[in-house]
Order: structure tokens, then C-alpha cells, then sequence
């Protein structure tokens, strides 16, 4: 697990694997965020790009929380 102190609601779990499975990674997230936290799950494996696994719920309720001008369409 990591701290990341500007993002105090989210709750990383981060796992360094070639094979894993994200939803019991996701799972036990959950179960060790605080109350009020997001869980969100990073993983890495070698030669490759970070990925982060989180639920779709989750997902729309750090959306809802972007600033305004994220959320407008391009002009």
C-alpha cells in the first residue's frame, strides 16, 4: 500500500505481478480502506504500463468530483 497525501480519499493497493487477478486485488482494497476512502488498485508488470482497477461506481464519483472545465467538451 502507499500514502499519496493529496489524495487522501483514495485507498491504493499496488501490486507488482505478471499475473494477478484485479478483483480480489480490488477486493481486499476495499477491505483495508478507511471509511470514506475509494479503493483503487495499481498494477505493474514487467515491460509494461501501469494500469489501475477500480469499480465502475467509484470510478463516476471521482468524475463527479473533477473540476468543471475537465468535464466540458473541446471547442
Amino acid at each position: 500500500d502507499i500514502i499519496v497525501p493529496l489524495m487522501a480519499r483514495l485507498h491504493w493497493e499496488i501490486k507488482f505481478r505478471e499475473k494477478g487477478t484485479p478483483r480480489s486485488a480490488l477486493e481486499q482494497a476495499a477491505r483495508d480502506a478507511m471509511p470514506g476512502q475509494i479503493p483503487i488498485v495499481g498494477f505493474k508488470k514487467n515491460h509494461a504500463d501501469w494500469i489501475v482497477c477500480m469499480s465502475l461506481e467509484d470510478f463516476f464519483e471521482l468524475c463527479r468530483q473533477l473540476p468543471a472545465e475537465w468535464l466540458k467538451g473541446k471547442t
